[in-house]
């Protein structure tokens, strides 16, 4: 009787390891790059005239853990969803700067939504002149049925949440 119990404790503490094991990974660029429609078309002297300054983050977040989207990922997502897009340019006219203002990730259960608050500022890089400063708030939620673990269930929002900051910030700039 001792030793199936042992057994059945063993096997579930496997099972469940083997369960998250892969699902902790942080978010990817990959699964947050826009290349979805926009609602406007993009001022010409925006293409191919785009640059990209690292991505800064509030003072106020906390530490980086491996369940955050880090400035480098949201970078590498935001570079590539420029170039899908034809605005991207290692020395454009412009310089984008994104500052990852707040990311709120309140505790879920069977359903996890994550909130990104992100600052966009485009500036003239000869004038210093702002072209366009918009704060965009994007929250994604991700659901039992998107993912068994919590934990990927949280991955899978951030990520829904930064690219839905992408394609608000990409939709606001094709309207000027």
């Amino acid at each position: 009787m001792f030793k199936l119990l042992r057994q059945i404790k063993f096997l579930t503490a496997a099972v469940t390891l083997l369960m998250l094991g892969g699902c902790a990974t942080p978010p990817s660029a990959e699964n947050m790059i826009y290349t979805g429609k926009v609602s406007g078309k993009f001022n010409k002297a925006l293409i191919n005239e785009v640059s990209l300054a690292a991505t800064t983050r509030s003072t106020s977040l906390a530490a980086i853990t491996s369940s955050e989207i880090s400035s480098e990922t949201f970078d590498a997502a935001l570079k590539e969803s420029l170039q899908a897009r034809g605005l991207y340019s290692e020395s454009g006219r412009f310089q984008l700067q994104a500052h990852i203002l707040k990311i709120v990730q309140p505790p879920g259960n069977f359903t996890m939504k994550a909130t990104t608050h992100v600052q966009y500022t485009l500036v003239d890089r000869a004038s210093g002149k702002v072209f366009f400063k918009e704060s965009v708030i994007a929250d994604h939620t991700a659901i039992t049925s998107d993912a068994f673990t919590g934990i990927k269930r949280r991955r899978l929002a951030l990520e829904g949440a930064g690219k839905g900051s992408i394609a608000q910030f990409l939709d606001q700039l094709s309207q000027l």
